[in-house]
């Protein structure tokens, strides 16, 4: 019988590795903060692949978890009252009101 004591990796290779890599992925993602906060009012560009339009400026209602490569928001749209879940990348500045 293997005795995995003896073993600082369970026998697993690059177990401590893969573990120290991803601690410094978490670490990185938790200094990140959201671009966008509840209640700002921004503009929308929907993925080319979707089909439902941008209709309208559209408010932050909820920051969500990192996912991926960046935040998620909920937003909903000021115009039709629709809610969707967007990434970062998809939404841009503050819209300006006259």
């Amino acid at each position: 019988m293997k005795n995995l004591a003896a073993s600082p990796s369970g026998g697993r290779p690059h177990a401590a590795a893969d573990g120290a890599a991803e601690m410094d992925r978490g670490k990185a993602n938790a200094l990140r903060r959201h671009k966008f906060r509840v209640g700002q009012t921004l503009d929308f560009t929907p993925h080319r692949l979707e089909k439902m339009p941008a209709d309208g400026p559209y408010e932050v209602v909820c920051l969500m978890p990192f996912e991926g490569r960046e935040f998620l928001y909920r937003i909903r749209s000021t115009t039709s009252g629709q809610e969707r879940i967007v990434r970062e990348t998809q939404l841009s500045g503050a819209v300006t009101r006259p």
